[in-house]
């Protein structure tokens, strides 16, 4: 496997909303069994405020969004560019483990789902080098968060 090193191609491309598509499942898939693993271990993830109003609802979809490019454009672009003379484990492990740490006030069922995100994410963009792409699923993924908790009585992550 080798990390790109490519420049960030800034222009939305059409192939961008076929890698979102491709990806965002496999998001959802992460998070199912994430949390059907927190389920049978009768350990469930932290509660997840659910918007109420038009307002909450704009700010989490737009925070959402925000989320998605702003982390990934750090986490799977930046970062692994900064320490790939660490090599090339290194600089796809450290970012997914910091990445999945950040992730930690979630609870360990949100550890392990951002860990295991962020290593889904890092081998889509190695492939695929669709950054928005990835960074589009990742916000569309939240924005999925905050609609099962609106939906659930449970409320809890994925």
């Amino acid at each position: 496997m080798r990390l790109r090193q490519d420049p960030l191609p800034l222009g939305f491309r059409k192939r961008d909303l076929r890698e979102t598509a491709l990806c965002l499942p496999g998001l959802c898939a992460i998070g199912v069994l994430v949390s059907l693993a927190a389920g049978l271990t009768g350990s469930p993830g932290k509660p997840v405020p659910a918007p109420d109003n038009p307002l909450s609802w704009a700010a989490a979809v737009c925070g959402s969004l925000t989320t998605g490019y702003l982390e990934e454009s750090y986490f799977r672009v930046y970062l692994p560019r900064r320490i790939l003379s660490a090599g090339t484990v290194t600089a796809f492990a450290v970012p997914v483990v910091i990445f999945g740490l950040c992730h930690a006030y979630e609870g360990p069922w949100g550890f392990a789902n951002a860990l295991l995100a962020g290593a889904f994410l890092s081998f889509v963009y190695i492939k695929t080098a669709s950054f928005h792409g990835i960074a589009l699923s990742h916000g569309l993924y939240n924005i999925l968060v905050y609609l099962y908790a609106a939906a659930s009585n449970q409320r809890q992550f994925f």
